[in-house]
């Protein structure tokens, strides 16, 4: 479906593209000449839709990730609830965004600020999970993109998470002796 839009995008892009520069080796007026090819509400229709499907210039693939995240959401948080995560020192940050978005969950919020009140108080969201490459996603002056939050931190948690086994998390044995472990 998007390849059809982008070729219709590209044709009437095209056709202005081409009427602007026969304009500037006439000399003649370049806004008659374009508005004559194409006419103007075909031409912000187009730019308003080919917006919607530019990727960033650096074809940074994180850009994608919310579509991929939201049906995933509610079962990373319910695992996440649900094990006892021990990560290396350098998993902490992780720990620490996945605890602060999860007590937001509690009262039915999100992380949606750099600070934001929860009750009374105002907290401070953790940020030190964020790379150079995710922040560009999540902070957005100061607000935070909630999706990208906790992809961020779900990712960092997942690149950081040891135990003494090499697994993520270890059953207890139970009464028959046997021994299960998730990798």
């Amino acid at each position: 479906m998007n390849a059809r839009k982008i070729n219709a995008h590209l044709s009437v892009l095209t056709r202005a593209a081409e009427a602007f520069l026969q304009s500037c080796e006439e000399g003649s007026d370049i806004k008659e000449a374009v508005l004559a090819r194409v006419p103007a509400i075909v031409l912000q229709q187009t730019v308003t839709s080919a917006k919607a499907l530019l990727r960033p210039e650096d074809f940074d693939s994180l850009d994608l990730i919310e579509t991929r995240y939201v049906p995933m959401r509610k079962s990373l948080f319910t695992l996440y609830q649900a094990l006892d995560f021990q990560p290396g020192p350098s998993g902490v940050p992780a720990i620490q965004a996945l605890d602060h978005a999860a007590r937001l969950q509690k009262s039915r919020k999100r992380v949606m600020g750099v600070e934001q009140r929860v009750g009374k108080q105002t907290v401070a969201t953790p940020l030190s999970h964020l790379t150079d490459k995710w922040k560009k996603h999540v902070i957005l002056g100061d607000e935070i993109a909630p999706n990208q939050y906790e992809a961020a931190a779900f990712e960092s948690l997942n690149a950081r998470l040891h135990s003494p086994t090499g697994c993520v998390y270890d059953f207890p044995t139970s009464s028959e002796g046997e021994f299960l472990n998730i990798v």
